[in-house]
């Protein structure tokens, strides 16, 4: 398992569409990446590519979590029509 600061919260907001992005360790240095953006395409490439990989996981039933992928994250919620949130791991 990863420690929190190599852990990024990224939450697609389909009702609004944005993105958020938090840093899990509330005692980062690097927090360039955090913040909100407009759509996806504002978001750093990395973390699009990330997402990409995750969005292709399917879910099973209740189930909204995916398994871990080594390097890559997970999702933790499939909100529906209000937003999907993953971990996504830093390099």
């Amino acid at each position: 398992m990863l420690h929190d600061d190599k852990i990024l919260r990224v939450c697609v907001h389909k009702d609004r569409n944005i993105v958020s992005i938090v840093n899990l360790d509330k005692n980062a240095l690097d927090t360039t990446d955090e913040g909100i953006y407009i759509n996806i395409d504002e978001v750093p490439d990395w973390i699009q590519r990330k997402l990409a990989v995750l969005m292709m996981v399917n879910t099973h039933g209740a189930d909204i979590t995916t398994p871990d992928i080594e390097g890559v994250g997970r999702r933790i919620q499939n909100g529906g029509a209000e937003a999907d949130c993953f971990w996504v791991y830093k390099d």
